[in-house]
């Protein structure tokens, strides 16, 4: 993948977390939290919400999955990865339990998230470790 098919995807990336649905099930999550919005009837909004939060970083990880490292650098540095897992992780471990979906669910955003966190272990990343220092690229409304 060239470095601007990369940076188109980031743009992509960004405008996926800017969308308003996006924003909307971003505040229902802040507001109701995850366990409860993952637990709730699979028909309701709120599930409906975690699900599209859990969708779009399962689905912004199949875009990045082939950047080399640098392009993945350059990813990682204006999108608060670890923080959406930690926020999202207790949802996603619900949903698999539920029986509803397969043990594979959201596995390539938690592959992500792996990745993430190896790269804040190292000296690139140190700026990006901690949730307040993630924050500053998490474009919440």
């Amino acid at each position: 993948m060239t470095d601007q098919e990369a940076l188109q995807i980031i743009i992509k990336v960004t405008d996926l977390r800017l969308n308003p649905q996006y924003q909307s099930a971003e505040a229902m999550r802040r507001r109701s939290g995850v366990q409860s919005m993952a637990q709730s009837n699979p028909n309701s909004d709120e599930y409906a919400a975690v699900r599209l939060l859990i969708g779009v970083w399962d689905r912004i990880a199949m875009f990045v999955s082939e950047f080399n490292n640098n392009q993945q650098r350059r990813f990682f540095r204006c999108n608060p990865v670890g923080l959406i897992w930690r926020n999202l992780e207790p949802a996603v471990v619900s949903i698999r339990k539920s029986g509803s979906v397969g043990a594979n669910f959201a596995k390539e955003f938690e592959t992500l998230a792996g990745q993430y966190n190896e790269w804040t272990q190292g000296p690139d990343g140190e700026d990006f470790r901690t949730e307040t220092q993630q924050v500053v690229c998490a474009m919440f409304a």
